[in-house]
């Protein structure tokens, strides 16, 4: 279910959500930068390779947004509020998916049933026809009853196909339903817009 291109993306907003509350609330700390400047100086041109031409500068430097509590816990706020709101999304992108994944296997195990039942019926219709020609050829039937169980046999071989093309379509939406199928990483993304 995680390969699901729904189940990743709503992953992938919970997580930047979430990322935003943490940038949100470093605000609350004070920022130490270290800075630093090495250059060289001269009053002109030619002196700039004299020993005493080199500068260097470098320092601490601290900054504090404390008059700024409010603002800061406001935006904490609505982060928290978005991350809750990208946690429901992502619940409901998975419970949605559950329910796809139940119907897809619902369907399968039907078609599964249906082609095994239409399965049985064709088999048991091809003895009867060989049966009928059998009974036939010894004078005990009359040809129409032939032609009925021939018949009957042929409408369950053309179902039976059918039944059987049913049975791979509601496969491969199992397959889907389960997120298989689909290119998630770039490499694969990569590969195939090269092959285009």
């Amino acid at each position: 279910i995680k390969l699901r291109p729904d189940v990743v993306m709503a992953e992938k907003e919970l997580i930047s959500a979430n990322a935003v509350i943490g940038q949100e609330v470093a605000e609350f700390f004070p920022k130490l930068t270290l800075i630093g400047e090495i250059g060289l100086e001269a009053k002109n041109f030619s002196s700039l390779d004299n020993k005493g031409a080199d500068i260097r500068s470098y320092g601490p430097s601290l900054s504090w947004s404390i008059l700024n509590f409010n603002r800061i816990q406001q935006r904490v706020d609505a982060a928290d509020a978005r991350t809750k709101q990208a946690m429901h999304n992502y619940k409901k992108t998975i419970l949605q998916a559950l329910a796809e994944i139940e119907g897809a296997l619902t369907r399968f195990r039907t078609e599964r049933n249906r082609y095994t039942f239409t399965l049985k019926s064709f088999q048991a219709s091809k003895k009867a026809s060989q049966i009928a020609r059998d009974q036939y050829s010894v004078g005990a039937l009359p040809l129409l009853d032939v032609i009925t169980a021939e018949q009957s046999k042929l409408e369950l071989e053309r179902m039976l196909k059918i039944m059987e093309g049913s049975l791979q379509i509601s496969y491969v939406e199992l397959f889907h339903a389960f997120g298989r199928g689909y290119a998630i990483n770039s490499k694969s993304n990569n590969d195939i817009n090269s092959n285009s």
